[in-house]
């Protein structure tokens, strides 16, 4: 990328994993259409438009779970041709590098120097853990004291906030125990996991703002007529929210995603003086950068090839 936007073309989306489902059919990719809103179901071109998203969203490294917890969709819902989140190939990689993972994917405490002790210890996510999260919410193996706990321990245990740069992915999390009363928890075992009504709120999450469609000027006449209802409505704000706020998406890529009429001048600015912080779709420090070390480059930006061999006379 050498300088702003100013010619026309393609955008461009950086590739995650080789195992993609290209193929748009609702029947590829959601296995049970009952998880799907009624409103997403009213017509064979709102599964389309569906199919689009899942698979232009499946390309942001976004594994099977993820997608459903962006799109608000029922666990399960999605096919199982699409990877899940915690595919097994990520087993032994820190959490920085694995977007999602969903409770009670099992973790080896590393490198915690606030806790020290606790490195080399089992733990267990109790809420998910969410691309852009910088801390984990977790059960200890031996509690949270500096000499585990007893051999035996009969509670679910403390909970504790712990980096995510600190934790490697170990352990699925449909290996996952529930603590229920009266069971007993041997040393040395994986923590048990606790009841999702005993686990602590996110209390840094950001609440959804309710105009937010307004201030992206997302223009209705664009929208799918599936997506024109006052609950579709609700769904799409939450879709976008978590387009933007997790996977910190720039505005022209959230258009790009969900195929729909977003942005206009001052876009950025009139959302930050409502609190709302949009990622730039290119920064300063991108210009020089190789294309395939971007996530997203807009339509019009302007590039200089560089050591291309099928194309050499186009070098420079």
């Amino acid at each position: 990328s050498s300088g702003p936007p100013g010619l026309p073309g393609r955008c461009w989306q950086g590739h995650g994993s080789a195992h993609m489902v290209e193929e748009l059919r609702l029947d590829n990719v959601v296995s049970d259409r009952s998880g799907l809103p009624v409103f997403l179901q009213t017509s064979e071109a709102c599964c389309d438009w569906l199919s689009k998203v899942i698979v232009r969203v499946q390309k942001k490294r976004c594994g099977r779970e993820e997608i459903e917890w962006i799109l608000g969709l029922r666990s399960q819902t999605l096919s199982a041709a699409l990877p899940p989140s915690g595919a097994s190939v990520l087993l032994g990689t820190n959490l920085e590098e694995v977007s999602f993972l969903l409770r009670g994917a099992g973790c080896i405490v590393k490198g915690c120097v606030a806790q020290e002790y606790l490195n080399g210890r089992k733990a267990i996510l109790c809420r998910d853990l969410r691309d852009g999260d910088t801390h984990a919410l977790l059960v200890v193996e031996g509690g949270l004291d500096e000499e585990p706990g007893s051999e035996e321990e009969e509670d679910a245990g403390d909970q504790v906030l712990i980096a995510r740069r600190c934790l490697e992915y170990a352990r699925p999390p449909e290996a996952a125990e529930t603590f229920q009363d009266g069971v007993i928890n041997a040393a040395g075992a994986w923590p048990l996991l606790p009841p999702d009504a005993e686990c602590e709120e996110d209390q840094q999450a950001q609440q959804v703002p309710g105009d937010l469609l307004r201030l992206l000027r997302c223009e209705r006449s664009g929208l799918p007529p599936c997506l024109l209802g006052l609950e579709a409505t609700d769904w799409l704000t939450r879709v976008v929210w978590r387009l933007l706020d997790s996977k910190a998406c720039c505005l022209e890529e959230v258009a790009y995603l969900l195929d729909l009429p977003l942005g206009g001048p001052d876009v950025a600015a009139t959302a930050s003086s409502h609190g709302i912080v949009i990622a730039p779709a290119l920064a300063d420090n991108d210009y020089g950068a190789c294309l395939q070390d971007l996530r997203f480059v807009p339509q019009g930006a302007v590039c200089v090839v560089e050591g291309s061999n099928s194309r050499r006379d186009m070098n420079g």
